[in-house]
């Protein structure tokens, strides 16, 4: 049976190798939503961007949440943007609130696995996101996928959330470490935080 897995391993390798030498390049950008306050901000984020720029934009939603995806196509209609482009994708939540931290081990081992398979199948060029929980292991899915499976080029840009002035979202401090980008609102969270970057309120 083992030699059936390795083969299996082996092929998906060649398959990967070959794309690489054919010059295959994902244009997908994934945007992260969470509820709430996070959702605003990310709208007003993504109201100067060009939607043509990308072949597809995919926005990616809790399955708990039932107001991102409506609020955000609203929007978007209102500025004339082309929401063609845009395709939704619920992924499970790592911890619901109030969940006890032990059940919430595997829920995140589940999270985890259902974000890395959906990050190999649409390996986008940039993950965007401002700090939502369920950022976490879309990230981490996309920089394990590039050592493992060879998904190459592929770059984490983290805003982190606007009321977070002096100190780090949770989201943000286990971001910060693998993030290609990481970008704060405020001028003192630059100064303690050597990769982060400031250009002033961006909402």
């Amino acid at each position: 049976m083992w030699q059936y897995v390795i083969y299996i391993i082996l092929g998906f390798y060649a398959w990967r190798i070959l794309q690489l030498l054919r010059g295959k390049q994902s244009k997908s950008l994934m945007v992260i939503f969470g509820s709430g306050g996070h959702t605003a901000e990310m709208k007003r984020l993504l109201s100067p961007l060009d939607f043509s720029r990308f072949s597809s934009i995919v926005c990616i939603v809790a399955n708990t949440d039932t107001l991102s995806q409506a609020t955000t196509m609203g929007y978007f209609k209102e500025q004339g943007k082309d929401t063609a482009k845009l395709e939704w994708k619920n992924i499970p939540r790592s911890r619901e609130v109030k969940q006890s931290y032990f059940t919430s081990i595997f829920t995140t081992l589940y999270a985890m696995l259902y974000s890395f398979f959906l990050v190999v199948r649409i390996e986008p060029s940039v993950i965007v996101t401002n700090g939502p929980g369920t950022a976490l292991p879309l990230c981490y899915s996309l920089k394990l996928s590039k050592i493992l499976l060879f998904c190459l080029g592929g770059k984490i840009l983290f805003i982190e959330s606007f009321c977070r002035v002096s100190n780090l979202s949770l989201t943000g401090k286990l971001v910060y470490p693998i993030a290609d980008r990481f970008v704060v609102h405020w001028k003192q969270l630059a100064n303690t935080h050597k990769r982060a970057e400031h250009f002033g309120i961006l909402i």
